[in-house]
């Protein structure tokens, strides 16, 4: 039954955005009444919180199986890369309002992002790693490089939010793969 109050709540979310939506509505798509709803979430913002797991959780596991698909850490990186921005996009596109509302959100969506963050650190620093091991890249502080490309990457998020036109965007996404290679790569 919580399963299909979060799939109801994410077509919801999708179609009208996080603010038009609510627990009645919430309740009305998933078949069930409201108090059946709150038995199992407080409130809306309890609702989203599901939901943002759900997407994380179908988001890592798209990283990985690109990450995986590769052997060499360079092919990782770029993998790791190119699924994160693709991720990000189809997130966006999906839920139209995200880029809207992110802002609105932004307490509630940075503490989502704690749990996210950390296992995206982990795939950064398993590819660095490997790379080091490979003696590919010449990367002297595993952690800080870490942090440093994810931070990169979540400052391009909002743009990747708000662009519609995909044209360019294997284009722009070997751009930024290039940048981040030969600053990685051992000399």
């Amino acid at each position: 039954m919580r399963d299909k109050i979060i799939k109801s709540a994410q077509e919801l979310f999708a179609r009208y955005g996080y603010k038009k939506t609510t627990m009645d509505d919430i309740a009305g798509a998933s078949g069930k009444v409201k108090s059946a709803v709150y038995y199992y979430f407080k409130n809306k913002e309890e609702v989203l919180g599901a939901v943002a797991n759900l997407e994380i959780e179908k988001g890592i596991e798209k990283l990985v199986k690109a990450v995986n698909s590769e052997k060499s850490a360079e092919g990782k990186i770029a993998a790791y890369i190119r699924a994160r921005i693709y991720a990000k996009q189809s997130i966006a596109s999906f839920y139209r309002f995200l880029p809207e509302e992110y802002f609105e959100q932004y307490e509630f969506i940075s503490k989502i992002r704690i749990e996210l963050d950390k296992r995206e650190r982990a795939v950064i620093s398993g590819i660095l790693k490997k790379g080091i091991k490979e003696e590919a890249f010449g990367v002297k502080d595993v952690a800080l490089t870490t942090r440093t490309i994810l931070n990169i990457l979540k400052g391009l998020e909002h743009y990747y939010f708000k662009k519609r036109n995909n044209k360019k965007l294997q284009e722009e996404i070997d751009s930024i793969i290039g940048v981040f290679l030969l600053g990685l790569l051992k000399r």
